[in-house]
């Protein structure tokens, strides 16, 4: 990833003066100035910036970092000028973590903790951290995040990662990347009814219709074997997932043999109504009026 550096002077006479244990209100009020909220977009390009300057910075800015990546939501609420500090402080700590093997489990750690906030720009942030700290770790990130994989957001953020080229590229071992998208799978398969309606079981389960065809490039048949198991476990949303996972052009292409018997698995799975007038059979039509 090309570093970016920042040309804002006073942005960064406020992260001077903030790393120094001073005032942050320098440094947040540049900050939520060029943030781009409220907005459709965040300044994700201004984010990645001042994450390679924490980066360059080490270790003095890690305190700083903290307490902008811990920034709760009714202090910074989503969708406001605010959202854009804890996303910096987001960024800042994937930055630190790829960059010094030292604080890498630390990062991961305030990582994980940031994966289920309920503002989707933090979560989003979390998302890059990942990829970031996946191009310089590659399986072994896929092996670290098993212990995420007990969460919806935090499932969703890993495959959502793992599924980015920065991260997916660096990957070699088809075996754990496999387990990550089983490991999500069961946590839908296993879910109460109280626990669908949480929001992050609708991200888990946007992220296995998206994740597997990116995968499968990757690491080819053995991830839509995984995807056809979900067509015979008895779930239908894993049955939807996995016919929405195969329905990319370039997957049906180089993957049709293996496309085609999820297919078949799938539409061997569905019940057969237990209403018979919604059975799809011929009729005698008996009762047809003439």
């Amino acid at each position: 990833m090309r570093e970016v550096a920042i040309k804002n002077d006073a942005l960064l006479q406020g992260l001077d003066l903030a790393q120094k244990g001073g005032s942050t209100e320098k440094l947040y009020k540049e900050l939520m100035t060029a943030s781009g909220l409220p907005g459709t977009r965040a300044n994700v390009a201004l984010a990645n910036a001042l994450a390679d300057e924490c980066a360059r910075r080490g270790k003095p800015i890690d305190t700083l970092l903290t307490k902008m990546a811990s920034g709760h939501a009714d202090e910074m609420p989503g969708g406001s000028p605010m959202e854009f500090i804890p996303m910096c402080g987001v960024l800042g700590w994937g930055a630190r973590g790829a960059s010094d093997t030292k604080v890498r489990q630390h990062a991961l750690h305030l990582l994980h903790e940031s994966a289920d906030d309920l503002r989707f720009r933090v979560r989003e942030a979390v998302v890059l951290s990942l990829v970031r700290l996946g191009a310089v770790m590659g399986d072994v990130l896929v092996l670290e995040v098993e212990s995420w994989m007990d969460g919806f957001f935090h499932a969703a953020l890993v495959l959502t990662a793992l599924a980015d080229p920065g991260w997916r590229n660096e990957t070699h071992d088809e075996a754990p990347v496999v387990q990550r998208l089983h490991d999500a799978a069961e946590l839908i398969r296993h879910a109460t009814r109280s626990s669908m309606r949480y929001p992050g079981y609708k991200a888990l389960l946007d992220a296995l219709r998206a994740v597997p065809a990116p995968l499968a490039s990757r690491h080819g048949a053995a991830v839509l074997e995984e995807v056809r198991r979900w067509t015979t476990v008895g779930n239908v949303d894993l049955r939807e997932a996995a016919t929405a996972a195969v329905r990319d052009e370039k997957t049906k292409s180089r993957f049709g043999d293996t496309v085609n018997e999820i297919h078949r698995s799938r539409d061997a799975a569905v019940p057969v109504p237990r209403d018979g007038k919604k059975v799809d059979l011929p009729t005698r039509k008996r009762g047809k009026r003439r």
